[in-house]
């Protein structure tokens, strides 16, 4: 219009898709090629893994106490006091004895004191002692006799009040609130 002259449409498209293109190679000389695929996650050491879990099988009886510092999870049958970090009792799991763990999740039978951060007795769960817990789940169905006490800090009362790991054949093993079993059996006579 004011004296600059325009190029007809066609020619000027064809000309700019080649110009486009070719600088588009050019650019992609000049950097590196990303991969589709974002790289693996390096992999972790041994010492910053976190801890694995332990199992204890259906066909497994465990005459003892057991101390982890890592996960368990029991399907068999312990008689002896357990400390680890978290524990799940699965249905046909047998615990005689006291549990310390900062999470306890019980499907099977427990007979003895509880100690645990948080603390859930499933349905299919028959538990018979004391629970010490700052958080405590009972589900629908779920057996429990026995005294339930919230606590600040439900691991450091288990250490004062002497739940340390004990083996099933140390004299007290059968002791449920202080008292042993061989006592209740010496009391049930003298009534009669």
């Amino acid at each position: 219009m004011f004296g600059t002259t325009r190029k007809p449409v066609a020619e000027a498209d064809d000309k700019s898709l080649f110009e486009n293109r070719h600088a588009a190679h050019r650019d992609s000389e000049r950097r590196p090629i990303e991969p589709a695929v974002p790289a693996p996650a390096p992999v972790r050491r041994r010492a910053e893994r976190r801890s694995a879990s332990t199992f204890i099988g259906p066909d497994l009886a465990i005459d003892g106490a057991i101390e982890s510092k890592s996960d368990l999870h029991v399907e068999g049958e312990i008689q002896g006091d357990v400390r680890c970090k978290s524990i799940v009792i699965g249905e046909s799991a047998t615990v005689h004895g006291a549990i310390v763990a900062e999470v306890v999740a019980v499907s099977g039978r427990v007979t003895g004191p509880i100690y645990g951060l948080r603390v859930s007795l499933r349905p299919s769960c028959h538990v018979e002692g004391s629970l010490y817990h700052q958080s405590l789940l009972i589900e629908q169905g779920a057996y429990f006799e026995g005294r339930s006490r919230y606590s600040d800090d439900p691991i450091a009362e288990a250490a004062k009040s002497g739940s340390k790991p004990r083996d099933a054949s140390d004299s007290g093993a059968d002791k449920i609130g202080g008292t042993s079993q061989k006592s209740f059996d010496d009391a049930s006579h003298r009534d009669r």
